[in-house]
Order: structure tokens, then sequence, then C-alpha cells
């Protein structure tokens, strides 16, 4: 009964750390809801035009015999998959990647930190997520969209999270076509238009997610501490030490 109200009490904190994590998403998401829960009232810009200027800032990943499997390595330039990208945050999960020779090859594919991240498959597709700012320049694949973000139109962080709630879902689904897996495709996305605040009010908005987000991050570091100690701690129960 010892041993159990000891780890009972571990994991009840491991629980709490988890518990705030979720109620910081869920801050954002009602804060983006305060200041933009009326988008009608916005003047819309089609998604095209929220690019910056230059060849490749709006596009997805290679095509085929342009990036072959024989292509990969385990170092180098990281490959960035649709599995890296989920809950709105780019959390990279892939091993493998390319050669710098390769990446040059493929210039208009490559990402940068603060571009805007889409999954064009998935289940379902159009989760976003910025490209954090701590990451090297990377290569998407072809199911991946990459948004290089006009700053004096648009702040990434907004975008992100406009693309992935109620009302980016549900402009993503009017594009999805239903196949083995849905999808939409990049020149239907081009067109769609969105509603684009004020850049002041994006970027009050942007720095809100930025405290948030390294909160977050502090937590869940302290989550990683937390389950360290509970596994030890049942190691040492299991072995008869504690």
């Amino acid at each position: 009964k010892r041993i159990a109200r000891i780890l009972d009490q571990a994991d009840a904190l491991r629980a709490k750390r988890r518990e705030a994590i979720a109620k910081l998403d869920t801050f954002l998401q009602s804060t983006f809801l305060d200041m933009f829960g009326d988008p009608v009232k916005w003047s819309s810009i089609v998604m095209a035009s929220l690019a910056s200027e230059g060849r490749g800032t709006f596009s997805n990943g290679p095509f085929g015999s342009n990036l072959l499997s024989s292509e990969l390595t385990k170092v180098g330039v990281p490959v960035i998959y649709i599995r890296d990208i989920s809950g709105a945050e780019y959390k990279r999960v892939s091993k493998v990647c390319v050669t710098e020779k390769k990446a040059a090859e493929l210039d208009t594919c490559q990402i940068l930190p603060g571009d805007v991240l889409i999954t064009k498959v998935g289940d379902p597709p159009g989760v976003s997520a910025v490209y954090p700012q701590n990451e090297p320049f990377g290569i998407i694949t072809q199911d991946v969209i990459r948004i290089r973000p006009k700053k004096e139109k648009i702040n990434g962080l907004f975008l992100s999270a406009y693309l992935n709630s109620e009302y980016g879902k549900r402009m993503i689904s009017e594009i999805t076509v239903e196949a083995t897996r849905a999808r939409f495709g990049l020149g239907d996305f081009k067109k769609k238009q969105i509603p684009v605040p004020p850049l002041q009010l994006q970027n009050q908005f942007a720095e809100i997610v930025t405290r948030v987000e390294a909160q977050k991050q502090k937590m869940r570091e302290h989550l990683t501490q937390l389950d360290t100690l509970f596994a030890s701690l049942q190691s040492r129960a299991f072995n008869g030490d504690l």
C-alpha cells in the first residue's frame, strides 16, 4: 500500500502537468476566437498573394523521380514528412535526410525557420505548423505545402492558427477530395481566400503564442523529468529498494 501510494502520487503529478499543457492549448484556441472570431469583418485576400516574392515561396515538395528513396541519407539536411506536423506543431519524428548537394537541387522545396507548413494529406488534411526558429533548413516532401509569408501582409503564426481553426478546416474541406486518403491540391489551395485582420492585431496574437509556447516547452521538460522519476520509482519498487 505504501508503494502504491508513492507511485500514485508521482503519477498524479504527471497527470497534472499533462492537463496544464492541454489547458494552454485551449487557452490559445480561445484567444484566437476572442481576437478573430468574426471573420466577416476582415477583408479577404487570396492565399497565393500571402507568400513572399520569389520562386517557390508557395509550393509543395518534389514529385516522383525528383527525390528517390535511394537518395535519402541518415545525416545531412532533414527531410520533412506529414508525420512531422501534428497537433498544430512541428514535432520531427522522421529520421531521414539528404545531402546538401541534393538539397541545393531542390531549392524550391527548401524550408526555413518561420515558414508555414501544411499537410496536403491526412485525416483530416490541412494541419498546419510554423517551422521553429531553432531548426536547420530542411526539405519538404510531396505531401507537405510550404508558405513563406509576406511579412508586410501576414504573420505566419496567425496564418497557421487560422488554418488550424474551425474556419480554416471548413475552407480546406471545400477543396478536399476523398480517395484512399483525403487530400487537396496545391492549385485549389492557392485560390482560396482567407480574412486577414490588421497586421498589428496579428502580431499581438503572435506574441501571445510565443509566450505560451515557451511556457509549454518548460512544462514538457518538467513532464519528461517526472516521467523519468516515475520510471525510477517503479524500478526501485520492483527491486525492493523503495
